[in-house]
């Protein structure tokens, strides 16, 4: 049996949504999507990555209408939202990542918990972590600042370590752009100490 060739399939984002679409366990192709969709938008594909992550996600909608699946699913479902709306602050669409970020805590609230379904790393606290990616990603200093000093890492579950850092490090990004020494060493501090004690 030949298996399909992933660089053609890739320059088809859309096939990965059909795929989700016939799939026996919907949330075990979902994941690779969000995967994929990472991958295009940092290396600057952003319409591939905003094509996949949102058919992707409107390829699970039905299900979850139809209210019959778990918190797995609507974590999957949030996670590709969480990555349209980081792609949607590179690509510089402020509308369109703050309301995709919305929709995902709409997710987060259903599940009520900070989870790593199908290592989706989806809750929300990761909601929240979103929330600064994407406002220092459209340049909004105040807002970076505003929500990394709200965000609360201590209820992720401790595979999680990514995650805390990366509040850190968008808070460091977000002194950058405010220019402001002090802020970017005292960031920079403190990921050391998550990096070294977790």
């Amino acid at each position: 049996m030949r298996t399909p060739n992933l660089a053609k399939r890739c320059k088809r984002p859309r096939a990965v949504a059909t795929d989700l679409k016939v799939g026996v366990r919907v949330p075990l192709s979902a994941p690779g999507a969000q995967a994929l969709s990472q991958v295009f938008t940092e290396t600057g594909q952003l319409d591939a990555a905003l094509d996949i992550s949102l058919s992707s996600a409107a390829a699970l909608e039905p299900r979850l209408r139809e209210d019959r699946d778990g918190p797995e699913e609507w974590s999957v479902w949030g996670a590709l939202l969480l990555t349209a709306a980081l792609a949607a602050a590179r690509d510089n669409d402020l509308g369109a990542a703050w309301d995709y970020l919305r929709r995902a805590g709409r997710a987060a609230d259903r599940i009520r918990a900070d989870r790593n379904d199908l290592w989706t790393s989806f809750g929300p606290t990761n909601v929240a972590i979103h929330g600064i990616s994407v406002a220092v990603e459209l340049g909004d200093v105040a807002e970076t600042i505003w929500r990394a000093e709200q965000v609360n890492t201590t209820t992720l579950p401790s595979e999680l370590l990514e995650r805390r850092a990366n509040v850190l490090i968008d808070l460091g990004r977000g002194y950058v752009q405010r220019r402001d020494d002090g802020g970017i060493g005292c960031a920079a501090v403190a990921v050391g100490r998550v990096a070294i004690l977790g």
